[in-house]
């Protein structure tokens, strides 16, 4: 691990840890818990890829932004469109669920 990695690893961490659940879904919960008990790599494997879906995400957002920066047209607001941008939601493990269900493609961000 070279210190820019640990850096990311220590912000992630530090967002997660002043996250709190007002509720969760019990049988989602019981499935991550018998899988995380049942693979001794599952906690470690799990941060990984949530922090590069992160990072590539991140990425992509930043692309996306210098884009359309790059062409003012492509900068205005389309009716109904802003609510999922995916831009507000970059930095979420969420986001890139939603990405994928929009039909986002986390192969072509790892350019």
């Amino acid at each position: 691990m070279n210190a820019t990695e640990r850096d990311q690893l220590l912000q992630f961490l530090s967002e997660i840890s002043r996250q709190r659940l007002a509720h969760k879904d019990p049988v989602a919960e019981q499935l991550i818990r018998d899988a995380l008990a049942h693979h001794p790599d599952a906690l470690y494997l799990l941060v990984q890829r949530a922090l590069l879906a992160e990072l590539a995400l991140k990425k992509h957002a930043s692309e996306s932004q210098a884009k359309v920066a790059a062409s003012p047209e492509l900068g205005l607001p389309l009716p109904g469109v802003s609510f999922l941008n995916p831009s507000l939601i970059a930095s979420t493990a969420l986001g890139v669920a939603i990405g994928s269900w929009l039909g986002g493609e986390l192969s072509e961000w790892d350019e």
